[in-house]
């Protein structure tokens, strides 16, 4: 992958992400990415709230939270409005 569109060297693809060629990277389930420009992928406290990324294109944020489920923010560690979270890391709708 490269994060750089106009660059010629190439890089492993990173822990935690899935490459689809050039710079079209985005995160594994589990894992998540603060933006588009970062070749950082962490991996999420509660896996199964990271959805990660079926492809990447232009309108798809870098990190896809599962939201259905409550979860939001940096690592997908946030409760939405009307969850709370638990010792365990999930959010249950209250």
């Amino acid at each position: 992958y490269t994060l750089d569109a106009e660059g010629d060297e190439c890089f492993p693809c990173p822990l935690g992400a899935r490459c689809w060629g050039g710079s079209n990277i985005g995160p594994k389930a589990g894992y998540w990415r603060k933006d588009k420009e970062s070749a950082i992928f962490l991996e999420c406290p509660n896996r199964e709230a990271c959805l990660g990324a079926q492809s990447i294109t232009l309108t798809q944020p870098a990190s896809i939270c599962d939201e259905e489920n409550g979860y939001e923010g940096t690592l997908c560690a946030v409760c939405r409005e009307g969850y709370v979270i638990r010792e365990n890391g999930e959010c249950v709708k209250c």
